[in-house]
């Protein structure tokens, strides 16, 4: 038997399908991993597992700073709601994508905020066949439709969860009042612009919902009901085309916006989070071995919390995030390629 070796991601400098270091088939038959991508991801060496937050961890500090883009666009709240000490899912289907790229080393100059890694998720191009598909499982079920004209496609997806069965089967440790269960809806449009040219529209909805008592461990007779309601929507618009000979744009815009309502005994709160994200980016080929590319980007984040007990509380936090990016690709040889970049906020 030869030697083993295990990636945990590549260094992106000879093009896109270097850096498709998972496929969907991957994701859903990884063992122990239910099809989320991010405990796949948490299989990986240079991840830590955090197993009550069920996120990527890089370097440990916080889920946050491994943030995840779909066509290079920011996804934000990018995991489902859950309760204290239990795991989080990823929101995102492993079959709406074509290929998973991660790397728990350096990432490109085009991802900023002190980042720990990049999770870049590349959507499918459009599909050539018309389907459907319909999924039964133990704790709900799915419907999905493909519609393929000449140059385009149109996909929508609806799915249903509920955990109930499965905790009626299986003791839970928590005292559950309402198992989690949630109902989602995802829709892409792909199409051919210009001969070239390839816009993308990628979306979801979701809304969720549990509740369970807690159990303060200075006074284990006590149980404080908790309830939460989440209302997640997320669009992505992107957009990619050759300009000439050697020039080629990548474009896009997101919007993510997240509210909990959360309702612990008799005190109701909400806590609402938005955000606006926009980039785009020219590369040029200046030869076969030197590729440069520089861009820019804005995050225009905004955050509402309403606490209502005797009082109303609100507190507000919104801000501005500009960034410019300049790097370049060397390929010295055939196996060593050098990166240089530099990026300003």
């Amino acid at each position: 038997m030869n030697e083993v070796v295990i990636a945990a991601g590549t260094f992106e400098a000879g093009g896109e399908s270097k850096r498709e270091v998972l496929q969907p088939m991957d994701i859903v038959t990884t063992a122990g991993a239910t099809a989320d991508l991010a405990a796949v991801l948490n299989t990986l060496p240079g991840t830590q597992t955090v197993g009550e937050q069920g996120r990527v961890f890089v370097r440990g500090g916080d889920g946050r700073e491994t943030r995840t883009f779909i066509d290079g666009i920011a996804v934000l709240n990018e995991y489902s709601p859950s309760a204290p000490n239990t795991p989080s899912r990823s929101r995102f289907l492993p079959f709406m994508f074509k290929g998973i790229s991660f790397s728990t080393g350096g990432y490109s100059a085009e991802y900023g905020q002190a980042l720990s890694s990049a999770l870049i998720l590349n959507s499918k191009d459009e599909s050539v066949t018309s389907r459907a598909d319909l999924s039964l499982m133990s704790v709900g079920m799915d419907a999905a439709y493909t519609h393929a004209w000449d140059k385009a496609s149109a996909t929508a997806k609806i799915q249903y969860t509920n955990l109930t069965p499965y905790f009626n089967l299986v003791p839970q440790s928590m005292e559950w009042l309402e198992a989690p269960r949630s109902i989602e809806g995802a829709f892409a449009f792909r199409t051919r612009v210009n001969g070239n040219g390839m816009l993308k529209v990628y979306g979801n909805l979701n809304q969720s919902q549990f509740a369970y008592n807690e159990i303060p461990i200075e006074d284990p007779d006590v149980k404080v009901p908790v309830d939460l309601v989440n209302n997640y929507r997320y669009i992505n618009v992107s957009y990619k085309n050759t300009i000439s000979e050697n020039w080629f744009l990548k474009t896009g815009a997101s919007f993510s916006g997240n509210k909990d309502d959360i309702k612990i005994a008799d005190s109701p709160s909400q806590i609402s989070t938005q955000t606006w994200h926009a980039k785009a980016t020219l590369e040029h080929d200046m030869s076969d071995r030197i590729t440069f590319r520089f861009g820019s980007e804005t995050f225009l984040p905004n955050a509402i919390e309403q606490t209502a007990d005797t009082v109303l509380y609100i507190r507000e936090f919104s801000s501005g995030i500009f960034g410019f990016y300049a790097e370049a690709d060397f390929r010295i040889s055939s196996f060593i390629a050098l990166r240089a970049g530099r990026r300003f906020e």
